[in-house]
C-alpha cells in the first residue's frame, strides 16, 4: 500500500514485505518473504524512511504470507495496525533474506505512533527539503567534525506541523571511539549531560501537576536531614531555587557515593559537610549539586530510585527505547566514548578516549542521561508540544511545561547572549529574518570528553540538536546549529564586544570547589586565562593558556575549543566574582596595573 501526500490509500502488491516511510510516501519493497508470528519493530535512518522490520527466529524458513496492511485504508488505521492500536497486539511478520528470518533484535528504535505524511509547502515553510537530507550536507558534516577534531557526531532536526506531527531527520558522521573505529550511527547513544536537567526538572513538575508539592516548598520539609556546614541556609532553600540555580549551594560537588540505589541519598547527607557558595535567592551560579537535591525529591516522593522514575514516568511514556541513564547499560548498545585532547601535541590525533567513561551515579539526576539525537529530539517534541508526547501520551500538563520556558531569573546584567533561566531551561533569543527575535528554551551537556546541545523554538515548533564526542564538540556545536539555524532563517547570538574595553581591575584568581581561572595580562598589553581543574584522574592533558577578548566593562570573551564564551564581573555583597553561567569566586586580588606574572 503507498499513501499520496493528502494520505488516501491505494494497494501494495501481497508478496513485497519491507515497509517504509519516506517524506512523500510510504512503498514496500521488492524480493522479501514473510513469516507469520514474528513481533514488529521499526527502524529510522534519521534522513527520512522509518524501515520496519521484525524479530524472527533465525531458524525458521519464512513463507509467503499476503500482508495483512492491505485491509488498512487510511494513515490512522496503517499505524494502528503497525502499533497494535488501542491496546490491540502489533502486526505480525518478517523481513529479511528470502530463505532466512533475521536474528533477535534486543533493544528495537522508537516507534511512533502515527506514521508522517508531509504536508503543504506552507505547513513546512521552515524546512528545506536538503536540510540534513541531502550529499551536500553529508559532505558539510563530515568535513566540519575533522575540522574541530571531533571522532563522531549526531546532529538532528525536528519540525511540528499544523497538527503536531514531527519531521524529524538526523544526521551522523564519524566513529564512536578512535581505539576502535566502531562507526555512529543513528543508534549510537551519546551522553547528553546536563541537558539531564531538564529531564529532572519535567520529573519535579510532574510532582506539581499531582500536588504532592509546589515550586516554593522548602527543601526540608520534603528531606528534612538536608543539611549544609551552615545551619541558617538549608532551612531557606526551596524547590525553584533547585531548578534555578539560585539556592547558594557550591554547584561543582561530583562525589562518587558508590553504585547503589542509595548513591543520591547518600551524596544529599554528604552535602552536610558543604559550606553555601552564595546565599539563598541570590545570584545565579550553576549548580550540579542543586539538582542531585532535586533528584532526591523526586526518588523520596515516588518511592523509587532517580533512574526508575526517569524510566517510568518519561522514558517509557514516550516509547523511548535507546534513553539509558546507568553506566551497567552501555554494552548492550552502540555507545560513544568521550575524547579529550592528547597529551602528546605530535601525535597523528589530537584527541585520545578519556580514560572514564561516565561521572559518579550519584550525579545521575544532573547528568547522566544518555540516549541517541532522535529520542532527544522526541524528549523536545513532548515540551513543543505543551507536555504531549508524539505518541499521544501526556507527560506532563500544559500549564507545566510553558512555565518552564517562562523566564524566572534575568541574566541581562550579565550576558549579552542569553536572555533569563527558566525551570531547567536557559532562554536565549535569536534573530529572525524579516521578524521579531525567536526566544529558544535549550540546554548544554559537557560530561568527559563528550559535548551535547538541545535547542527548542516552541514558537516554530523546532528542534534542534547535536551530540558529539569529543570537549572539542563545544565549536562544532556552535557551528552547526548556527548553520541550521541560518538555514531555517534564524541567526544564533553572538557576545556583543565594545571596542576599547579594559579590564585590568579584574586580573586575579578566581575559583570553585572543581576549577581554578587566572586572569593576567603580559607586557605587551594582552590578556590571557589560565584554567586548571581541581578534579583529579578525568585528564592526563592539561588546559592550553587562552587569549582574552576584553569586550566591554567588566566583561571579557575567551575561545573555548571553539566556543566564543562570554565572562562578566559580579558583585554581591563583600564578595566579587566572574560569572560564566557559574560563579567564580576571587581569592586572589591582582594589584591594577601590577598583573600577576604568566609563568
Amino acid at each position: 500500500m503507498t499513501f499520496d501526500q493528502d494520505g488516501e490509500a491505494r494497494p501494495w502488491p501481497a508478496e513485497k514485505g519491507e515497509i517504509s516511510t519516506t517524506a512523500t510516501t510510504f512503498t514496500v519493497r521488492e524480493g522479501v518473504k514473510r513469516a507469520a508470528g514474528t513481533p514488529l519493530t521499526a527502524k529510522s535512518n534519521g534522513t527520512g524512511p522509518y524501515e520496519l522490520t521484525v524479530v524472527g527466529d533465525a531458524t525458521t524458513r519464512p513463507t509467503a504470507v499476503r500482508q495483512a496492511l492491505v485491509q488498512a485504508t487510511d494513515v490512522k488505521s496503517v499505524a494502528d495496525v503497525l502499533t497494535g492500536g488501542d491496546g490491540g497486539e502489533a502486526l505480525s511478520f518478517t523481513s529479511g533474506e528470502p530463505e532466512v528470518c533475521p536474528p533477535p533484535v534486543v533493544h528495537p528504535p522508537e516507534l511512533p505512533t502515527r506514521l508522517r505524511v508531509s504536508r503543504t509547502p506552507t505547513e513546512r515553510a521552515l524546512m528545506n527539503t536538503e536540510l540534513l537530507a541531502s550529499a551536500e550536507w553529508q559532505e558539510r558534516l563530515d568535513v566540519l567534525a575533522t575540522e574541530h577534531h571531533v571522532p563522531g557526531v549526531q546532529v538532528g532536526v525536528l519540525q511540528l506541523d499544523a497538527e503536531g506531527n514531527a519531521d524529524i531527520r538526523v544526521l551522523v558522521s564519524g566513529v564512536t571511539s578512535l581505539d576502535t573505529g566502531v562507526t555512529v550511527t543513528e543508534d549510537t547513544l551519546f551522553q547528553y549531560g546536563s541537558i539531564s536537567k531538564v529531564w529532572t526538572t519535567t520529573l519535579v513538575m510532574q510532582l506539581v501537576d499531582e500536588g504532592l508539592l509546589t515550586l516554593d516548598t522548602p527543601v526540608v520539609e520534603i528531606l528534612p536531614d538536608f543539611r549544609l556546614a551552615d545551619p541558617e541556609h538549608a532551612p531557606k532553600v526551596t524547590v525553584r531555587q533547585l531548578v534555578t540555580h539560585t539556592s547558594g549551594i557550591d554547584g561543582d560537588i561530583f562525589l562518587d557515593t558508590g553504585d547503589g540505589d542509595d548513591c543520591v541519598e547518600k551524596y544529599v547527607a554528604a552535602l552536610a559537610d558543604t559550606h553555601p557558595y552564595t546565599r539563598p535567592d541570590g545570584p545565579l551560579s550553576y549548580c550540579n549539586a542543586g539538582f542531585v537535591l532535586a533528584g532526591r525529591i523526586v526518588e523520596v516522593l515516588r518511592g523509587t530510585t532517580w533512574d526508575e522514575a526517569v524510566a517510568k514516568h518519561i522514558r517509557e511514556p514516550l516509547g523511548l527505547t535507546r534513553v539509558i541513564t546507568r553506566a551497567k547499560d552501555a554494552p548492550l548498545f552502540r555507545t560513544a566514548v568521550g575524547h579529550q585532547d592528547n597529551p602528546d601535541r605530535d601525535a597523528d590525533h589530537q584527541v585520545v578516549p578519556a580514560k572514564v567513561w561516565m561521572l559518579p551515579r550519584s550525579v545521575g539526576p544532573a547528568g547522566l542521561i544518555t540516549g541517541t539525537a532522535d529520542a532527544l529530539l522526541r524528549f523536545g517534541a513532548m515540551h513543543l508540544r505543551d507536555g504531549l508526547g508524539l505518541n499521544g501520551e501526556r507527560v506532563l500538563s500544559a500549564e507545566s511545561a510553558r512555565s518552564m520556558r517562562t523566564r524566572q531569573v534575568d541574566l541581562s546584567s550579565v550576558s549579552t547572549v542569553d536572555q533569563g533561566w527558566g525551570l531547567g531551561w536557559l532562554l536565549t533569543d535569536w534573530d529572525r529574518a524579516g521578524g521579531d527575535p525567536v526566544t529558544a528554551s535549550q540546554h548544554g551537556g559537557h560530561t568527559i570528553g563528550q559535548v551535547a546541545r538541545l535547542t527548542t523554538f516552541p514558537e516554530l515548533g523546532v528542534a534542534i540538536c547535536v551530540l558529539t564526542n569529543a570537549d572539542r564538540g563545544l565549536g562544532l556545536v556552535d557551528e552547526l546549529q548556527a548553520l541550521i539555524g541560518a538555514d531555517l532563517g534564524l541567526t544564533a547570538p553572538k557576545p556583543v564586544v565594545a571596542e576599547g574595553a579594559d579590564i585590568d581591575d579584574l586580573l586575579g584568581v578566581y575559583e570553585t570547589v572543581a576549577m581554578r581561572q587566572t586572569l593576567t595580562r603580559d607586557d605587551d598589553g594582552r590578556y590571557f586565562m589560565d584554567l586548571e581543574t581541581k578534579v583529579p584522574d578525568i585528564t592526563d592533558a592539561p588546559e592550553p593558556r587562552r587569549e582574552v577578548t576584553p569586550s566591554g566593562k567588566g566583561r571579557f570573551i575567551v575561545d573555548m575549543e571553539g566556543a566564543l564564551t562570554e565572562f562578566t564581573h559580579v558583585v554581591d555583597g563583600e564578595d566579587d566574582y566572574l560569572y560564566m553561567f557559574r560563579l567564580f569566586k576571587r581569592v586572589d586580588r591582582g594589584t591594577a596595573g601590577t598583573p600577576p606574572a604568566i609563568g
